[in-house]
């Protein structure tokens, strides 16, 4: 299985949306992409409740059976849309994939 986190601090308003509305888009957009792909074991998206310097304000949890399938997820259409859409959403991302 391959894990992938993800980390994001949002900028506090994006497309006509603050913070929250755009976390909150995010997770539904997220939930919705994972939902069609096959091999996609869990996903998770939170909202961190920390508010200090070194938080990240979204986190996302993927875990899929294979590195195929996390290549999959990635170059999907509507991820791909995602990750433009997201571009004036965020400000940081930081990301890890491992074995698990």
């Amino acid at each position: 299985m391959i894990t992938h986190i993800v980390f994001w601090r949002l900028n506090e308003h994006a497309n006509g949306k603050s913070k929250q509305e755009n976390a909150l888009l995010m997770k539904e957009k997220l939930t919705g992409i994972a939902a069609q792909i096959k091999g996609i074991i869990s996903i998770d998206v939170g909202f961190s409740y920390n508010k200090t310097e070194e938080a990240s304000d979204v986190a996302l949890v993927l875990v899929c059976e294979n590195k195929e399938i996390l290549d999959s997820y990635d170059k999907h259409p509507e991820h791909q849309a995602f990750k433009l859409w997201l571009k004036d959403v965020r400000y940081e991302r930081r990301v890890v994939d491992f074995e698990s």
